[in-house]
């Protein structure tokens, strides 16, 4: 119902809610400045708090993250915070629970530009986005994707002349800067693909087959598998977490031991192990 009301407002106000949009650029940012008495807490490994505790304004270093400045609760970002992914890419706007949820700006490292409402980490709802060939959007995006209701311009249009976010940079300190670097991390391409393009997905698809065997029975199956990806790229320690029955999950073991090499994962620099897991599904032969 949520949904279906936020798509009948869009088509009977668009240009007003694109001007909403716009509006609520959040001056409310502030500059966070480290109190003179701070906590430091290790959680775990590669991933330390600094500030106050319980709540209150801190600094996150997590490795497998980023670095987060600004309000936390329970040492999760939960309010206004600025975000240095360790992708590259960056974000400033509301959180909570340590998730992008609310308003705000968020910096790909493509060069895309998404302004608006967020949800679990993704743009979600009324949202604005800037592509970086000089193309905007402004319409409905659902989990991050422009589903086709909205607006489409060919350059920024004069309703939002100079009103493009700007990622405001702090003062970050030289240990910071160091950890930043350190920690910078690439994830792992298929073919030159990456993960999101679901490359990988199709070429498995491509070489499964249903197991003649089991052929008979006809019907649909699924294995969900974990698998590691070397340093080389190569795909290692392959597990099933929930087995389709032997014969199929001998075929996606099959299928996945022949896997053309990745590009690995990188971080500071250094090709590192990656862990993934999907779900393999068989389809009915005919």
């Amino acid at each position: 119902m949520r949904y279906f009301l936020t798509i009948l407002m869009l088509s009977l106000s668009l240009t007003a809610l694109s001007q909403t949009i716009v509006g609520e650029t959040p001056d409310v940012l502030p500059e966070f400045q480290p109190h003179a008495v701070c906590d430091t807490i290790i959680i775990e490994e590669g991933i330390r708090y600094e500030g106050q505790w319980p709540d209150g304004e801190g600094v996150l270093y997590d490795m497998n993250r980023g670095l987060f400045f600004g309000e936390f609760r329970s040492m999760q970002p939960h309010g206004v915070c600025t975000a240095y992914f360790t992708d590259g890419g960056r974000y400033q706007g509301q959180m909570q629970d340590g998730k992008e949820h609310g308003y705000g700006h968020y910096f790909s490292t493509s060069g895309k530009i998404f302004a608006g409402k967020f949800e679990d980490n993704r743009a979600h709802g009324i949202d604005t986005l800037y592509y970086p060939d000089g193309k905007v959007f402004i319409g409905v995006v659902v989990r991050g994707t422009p589903n086709g209701y909205g607006e489409k311009y060919d350059a920024i249009p004069e309703k939002l002349a100079g009103r493009k976010p700007v990622f405001r940079e702090r003062n970050l300190t030289e240990e910071q800067k160091t950890w930043l670097k350190e920690n910078h991390f690439i994830a792992p391409l298929f073919k030159g693909q990456r993960l999101s393009s679901r490359a990988f997905t199709k070429w498995v698809n491509s070489q499964l087959k249903y197991p003649r065997q089991a052929s008979k029975d006809g019907k649909q199956n699924k294995v969900h598998v974990e698998y590691w990806l070397d340093e080389t790229g190569r795909i290692t320690d392959i597990t099933i977490l929930d087995s389709g029955g032997p014969l199929f999950d001998e075929e996606v073991k099959r299928v996945l031991k022949k896997a053309p090499k990745w590009t690995p994962a990188y971080r500071g620099g250094k090709p590192v192990r990656f862990r993934l897991r999907q779900w393999i599904y068989f389809a009915i032969p005919y």
